[in-house]
């Protein structure tokens, strides 16, 4: 599997984790949402410690500090959505916010 072909399946995971605790509620939504945590941490990881390094180059340097930028805000999120009971009306909203933040950059990086 190439490199592009991984992100792209990880990113489609990651969408549908989102779309199932939307779904869900109680339990079954703490444990979706840790699961989501999880891969969301891993795969920025992955992507700035590999991916972005071997990609750099003077015409994608912009479009991937950008990126970086864009993870930062994800993980804040992520550590707001980490504080919250997965039951509580703010919950929603952040993880809307979150699936806005990470659509976009799934799609500017694909």
């Amino acid at each position: 599997m190439n490199a592009l072909d991984l992100l792209t399946e990880q990113h489609e995971e990651v969408d549908s984790l989102i779309q199932r605790i939307e779904a869900s509620e109680g339990d079954a939504k703490e444990v979706l949402f840790q699961e989501l945590a999880d891969k969301v941490a891993a795969h920025a990881k992955i992507e700035e410690k590999i991916f972005y390094p071997a990609v750099m180059a003077k015409q994608t340097e912009e479009m991937l500090l950008e990126s970086v930028e864009e993870h930062l805000a994800v993980k804040r999120v992520l550590a707001d959505l980490i504080e919250l009971d997965p039951n509580d009306d703010q919950f929603d909203a952040k993880l809307a916010v979150m699936k806005h933040q990470l659509e976009h950059h799934a799609h500017e990086e694909e």
